[in-house]
């Protein structure tokens, strides 16, 4: 069988009828975007490799479980990221990630269109920058654009509608534009 060929759809089948082939196709498939979105939550690589490997471990020990129909890169998101709180609430960080009331606060209208001012600038500058958001809009940021998982497949991931991911996108972005917008007027 040629499994680097097959949909994520048939590994995940394959692999809860108990092929280890096909969990080693998903490992070898989703290790690198689950590391690099551990990395983003934890701010620790050597944490983000401990939660990339319990994630799997967790998949593994619930694999007779995994919904085919489903969309693995979400659930192995959803398990990533609540391993990762897990161990930032074990740490007693005194931060609540699911706190929105940053986005509450009202930002001076963007007199120019979001994705222009995203494009007059670096892609070091706009990674640069989404490091700098809040932790709750970065994982957002993190899951659409690095991950590129879809609205609905974040809401699974968070635990949220998707109706409320898309406007929590839109005032994530609407704030890095703001903050970009701030620094290339800084740097003038």
């Amino acid at each position: 069988m040629n499994y680097a060929s097959m949909d994520v759809g048939e590994l995940a089948a394959l692999f809860r009828d108990g092929d280890n082939e096909a969990g080693n196709e998903i490992v070898r498939r989703f290790r690198d975007s689950l590391f690099a979105f551990c990395v983003r939550v934890t701010g620790n690589a050597e944490e983000a490799a401990d939660a990339v490997q319990e994630t799997f471990l967790k998949l593994l020990s619930i694999r007779k479980k995994i919904d085919a129909s489903r969309s693995l890169p979400a659930f192995l998101h959803r398990i990533a990221y609540n391993i990762c709180m897990d161990g930032m609430r074990k740490r007693r960080h005194s931060f609540n990630v699911m706190d929105f009331s940053w986005a509450e606060k009202s930002f001076p209208p963007a007199d120019e269109d979001v994705m222009a001012i995203e494009r007059t600038h670096s892609l070091e500058e706009v990674w640069d920058a989404v490091d700098k958001l809040p932790l709750s809009a970065r994982t957002l940021v993190e899951l659409r654009y690095r991950s590129g998982l879809t609205p609905d497949e974040i809401a699974e991931v968070l635990g949220i509608p998707s109706s409320t991911v898309r406007v929590r996108l839109f005032r994530a972005r609407k704030l890095l534009a703001s903050m970009l917008r701030s620094h290339r007027e800084g740097g003038k």
